[in-house]
């Protein structure tokens, strides 16, 4: 059987991988970023007010290898509507070797977006012509064009964008025309590659829930590397080098408080 060690505080993470199996127990106020809404009584985590973020305090190096299980309760209080309960996020904030954050949008690919610009636009524009769109039959106000783009991904995170909040695309001749309910962001030259990248929340791998005035449990795990260009809640990005545990606390803001406790980090 393999041994498994508590350990108390985010400190353990550092030399997470060194055993077998190991869990650490983020039961302190100084394991997660400071915030004023916060508190922490009797190992309870309780954060008052409307929806709002914990983040852990360090971050956690990714071994792709090994398996990283996010565990805790939670439960609310004040709820203004019962049936509908207070809705809570929970996984990790993903970050290169420097710790910055990697936004969802940076690596998250539309499928068969890849095309050439088609004409010079400028920015505060807010159209761009593109070559080839075909392959498109859909767009939302999440979606991104971004500047720079290779077929085999390499790219990859890449947060150049020329345009975002996509309202439409359509044939316009010879060519397509992608519409932005914003205004363009970067002039474009025509002959510039470029591909659709859809944004979204983080990697909720200890999944989403509407908790009531009962504990609830969360728990989701991680393991592995998706395929480049692809964003999954429970496999790591190629891109991801570290990692924060995030947790977004009564996101619908139908809750005076939500109270978390026994959080746990478990890698193995």
């Amino acid at each position: 059987m393999k041994a498994t060690k508590i350990m108390s505080g985010m400190a353990a993470l550092l030399t997470a991988g060194t055993l077998a199996a190991q869990t650490t127990v983020l039961n302190k106020i100084t394991d997660w970023r400071k915030n004023s809404r916060c508190t922490l009584t009797d190992n309870v985590l309780t954060f008052q007010g409307k929806s709002g973020s914990l983040i852990s305090s360090r971050m956690i190096k990714i071994d792709p290898s090994k398996k990283y299980t996010l565990s805790f309760q939670a439960k609310a209080k004040g709820l203004k509507d019962v049936k509908k309960g207070s809705t809570i996020h929970a996984g990790f904030i993903i970050c290169d070797e420097k710790g910055k954050e990697l936004q969802t949008y940076h690596l998250n690919t539309l499928r068969n977006s890849m095309t050439e610009v088609a004409a010079d636009a400028k920015k505060g524009d807010t159209v761009v012509l593109v070559k080839d769109m075909s392959k498109v039959t859909y767009t939302r106000s999440w979606f991104y064009l971004v500047a720079g783009a290779k077929a085999d991904f390499s790219d990859l995170p890449n947060g150049n964008v020329i345009g975002q909040n996509m309202k439409s695309v359509a044939k316009d001749g010879e060519f397509w025309k992608i519409t932005f309910n914003k205004p363009l962001l970067q002039d474009v030259k025509a002959g510039t590659s470029v591909r659709i990248q859809m944004g979204g929340g983080y990697m909720y791998a200890a999944g989403t829930k509407n908790v009531g005035n009962d504990w609830t449990k969360f728990s989701g795990s991680v393991k592995g590397n998706s395929p480049r260009g692809i964003f999954e809640n429970n496999r790591w990005s190629p891109c991801a080098a570290q990692a924060k545990i995030v947790i977004l606390t009564n996101y619908n803001s139908n809750a005076d408080a939500i109270e978390i406790k026994d959080v746990t980090l478990t890698v193995e």
